[in-house]
């Protein structure tokens, strides 16, 4: 992806330019694009087997000073097979064309899902990077037929107003005509559907198969994806805004146990001896700070008992359920979705803890950690991060 803030920069040089930025609601996105690369439109990308910009994602140093100009030939030179593996396809799937036509409508739209993540993050970066008077939002489906000649009516003024002009109101109206026009008539724009064109045997779908498609995208429209519906509900322009809240208005209620400091550490039934064994050297480190134990519902109370029995910890192990905190309108597959990694963050942030050492299940301590408090570094900024591990980034892999 492009560095957004060079580009804002860039772009807010020029006192008199500005930002119209293009927005959809995700989940209508990932529903269209799907119909669109399925019968193998923008065949530069869908249909070649290295990757493209649209497919594929470079490391973050890339992003950079650097443009989808200058990081083509990167591109160019990675297959694009690991891709659509990460993404849910096929093994022998080797385009991104092959993949949505070789898989189940609901597989599908999961894979399309996928790949436009990073899109539909950046989308929601752009309105918050450049919110402001010189930018102006445009939903997409402002420009239908209804509302579209006073979407560009207000565009039109914006952008007159950014030269210090003002256009008479017979020369606006003739604008909008020509806006209008060039979008409902225009033979190009007219020749582009949703459905696949026909082929050399006939229709290239029964009715039936349309029927089955419509249903198919009805039920994503519903229920999509955990990630795609929380950027939905973030998204200020989509239908289904809410500004959701992770933790339930209970817990949103408790305050922080001020001067508190504990360890923190997730852990589920296959991490459950690791646990234990890190408590056991938690313990011969001989700390004397509170420890908590997180789970996304997973812990037998058996094994939560057993936590609780660690013997020697100062202040003891208390074990919480992070269910018992969060929203009750989070559905089942978004709760699954928190386990693992997000368990961590999560934990943090629901914890009452007011200092906090975030650990893992094979950390091996050989002093009392609680020293790390009382560092310099940690006493100047209130931060101690320290480097899980290198990552190097593999050429032609995610």
């Amino acid at each position: 992806a492009e560095d957004l803030d060079m580009w804002l920069q860039r772009a807010w040089r020029d006192p008199h330019n500005r930002l119209i930025h293009f927005v959809r609601d995700p989940i209508e996105m990932v529903a269209s694009g799907y119909l669109f690369h399925r019968r193998g439109s923008e065949a530069e990308w869908t249909n070649v087997t290295h990757c493209s910009r649209d497919l594929c994602l470079l490391p973050e140093t890339w992003g950079a000073e650097r443009s989808k100009l200058t990081s083509a030939a990167a591109f160019r030179g990675m297959p694009a097979m690991p891709w659509l593996r990460e993404y849910g396809c096929n093994k022998d799937s080797d385009t991104y064309y092959r993949c949505l036509n070789d898989v189940s409508v609901e597989l599908g739209l999961r894979v399309e899902a996928n790949r436009a993540s990073s899109t539909l993050r950046t989308m929601l970066d752009v309105e918050v990077l450049a919110k402001g008077p010189r930018t102006f939002t445009l939903p997409l489906q402002g420009l239908e037929r209804a509302p579209f000649n006073a979407t560009v009516g207000h565009l039109v003024k914006m952008l007159a107003h950014s030269n210090g002009t003002a256009l008479s109101g017979a020369a606006q109206h003739l604008l909008i005509q020509q806006a209008y026009s060039t979008c409902f008539s225009n033979t190009k724009v007219s020749l582009i559907r949703t459905h696949a064109a026909g082929g050399a045997g006939g229709e290239a779908r029964t009715k039936l198969a349309h029927a089955a498609l419509s249903r198919a995208l009805s039920r994503w429209a519903l229920d999509a994806s955990p990630a795609v519906r929380e950027l939905a509900a973030r998204c200020s322009w989509c239908r289904n805004f809410s500004e959701p809240r992770l933790f339930s208005m209970a817990h949103r209620g408790l305050g922080f146990e001020r001067g508190s400091r504990g360890v923190i550490t997730c852990s589920a039934p296959s991490l459950f001896n690791s646990t234990t064994l890190m408590l056991s050297r938690l313990h011969k480190a001989g700390t004397f700070l509170k420890v908590e134990v997180w789970h996304v519902d997973e812990l037998a109370p058996a094994e939560q008992e057993e936590l609780r029995r660690n013997p020697g910890l100062g202040q003891g192990v208390t074990v919480h359920d992070l269910t018992t905190a969060l929203s009750p309108t989070l559905l089942p597959d978004e709760v699954d979705a928190l386990r693992g990694f997000m368990c961590k963050p999560l934990a943090l942030l629901a914890s009452r803890l007011d200092e906090v050492l975030l650990v893992d299940h094979d950390a091996r301590f050989f002093v009392d950690p609680a020293m790390l408090f009382s560092s310099a570094v940690y006493a100047r900024t209130g931060m101690l991060l320290f480097r899980d591990r290198l990552r190097l980034q593999i050429r032609g892999r995610p």
